[in-house]
């Protein structure tokens, strides 16, 4: 297979919808006001599609990288990837026992 090219892909449409789809995942829209956070790791929404696409683009990194049995990337496909790699990135941190065993303070 040809080395993945990105001439056809805008990273920063690509970061905004995988936003869109973190912020699906957290049940709730996009307000300027308030950000949710994930409880026992602080990460928002962004920042779980920022980890996401840099995991992709890190070439070190081998969890994330395209399968050739998808055959040639596209917009649409390597969206699509990227959403079910940050699903399964926000489900795992949900099973964790960092975020079940999390301490609130009082108000």
């Amino acid at each position: 297979m040809a080395e993945l090219t990105f001439a056809d892909i805008d990273l920063v449409e690509l970061l905004e919808r995988l936003t869109l789809h973190a912020y699906t995942l957290y049940g709730c829209f996009p307000d300027p006001h308030f950000v949710p956070v994930m409880p026992g790791y602080g990460d928002s929404p962004e920042d779980l599609a920022k980890e996401t696409i840099k995991k992709f683009l890190d070439p070190d990194e081998r969890s994330l990288k395209w399968p050739p049995g998808r055959g040639k990337p596209t917009r649409a496909a390597l969206l699509g990837y990227l959403k079910e790699a940050l699903t399964n990135n926000f489900l795992d941190q949900k099973r964790s026992k960092r975020y079940k065993t999390r301490a609130e303070l009082p108000q």
